[in-house]
């Protein structure tokens, strides 16, 4: 799947949560902005909002999701992540209070979700002392392209210049898989 095939699944699934948590409440739950964050390398998401300064939240103004986590994990990231931070929105809007409590675990059971912090079942990106991600291409070489994050960040964009296809994050073995199937 492309990256822009992934963000499109993220905000389907984001709007599927809202639509079960709409019905289960009677609540309609405000659209926040989703934006997909380039930077962010060990958290999955993040939900902004503003609070009246004792603990009541008064608005949620937004969404991020990690487009490197996005990239590296793919479709685990996409039946993980999206829910859980709809679920940080769907308390902060109808219960006004945030966090990984008892009120945000039964809304992630009702979108038959695990509560659980799903990011720890996901692989991160590399830190500091490992500043370089893993890209594969088509190539009959495979060949190998050591990435910096920023870069592994913009993979659908780019491409291998012996065989010109584009690369990709999945392991070796998938790439030859492919290769085979593209073969014939």
């Amino acid at each position: 799947m492309t990256l822009t095939d992934l963000k499109k699944a993220c905000l389907q699934e984001i709007e599927k949560c809202y639509l079960i948590a709409e019905a289960k409440f009677n609540v309609k739950i405000p659209r926040v902005p989703v934006r997909f964050d380039t930077r962010s390398t060990k958290r999955g998401g993040c939900v902004a909002f503003t609070s009246n300064g004792f603990g009541q939240i008064v608005s949620v103004n937004s969404m991020s999701l990690s487009t490197n986590l996005l990239l590296l994990n793919g479709m685990e990231f996409v039946k993980t992540v999206p829910a859980h931070e709809a679920a940080h929105v769907i308390e902060m809007t109808i219960f006004k209070k945030g966090g990984h409590g008892n009120t945000w675990k039964s809304i992630m059971r009702l979108l038959n979700q695990a509560p659980t912090r799903g990011v720890k079942t996901l692989e991160r990106m590399p830190t500091k002392s490992r500043k370089t991600m893993k890209a594969f291409c088509m190539c009959k070489d495979n060949n190998l392209f050591m990435l910096t994050p920023a870069r592994f960040a913009r993979l659908d964009k780019l491409s291998c210049r012996s065989c010109r296809s584009r690369l990709s994050a999945a392991p070796i073995i998938q790439v030859q898989v492919n290769r085979m199937a593209a073969e014939g």
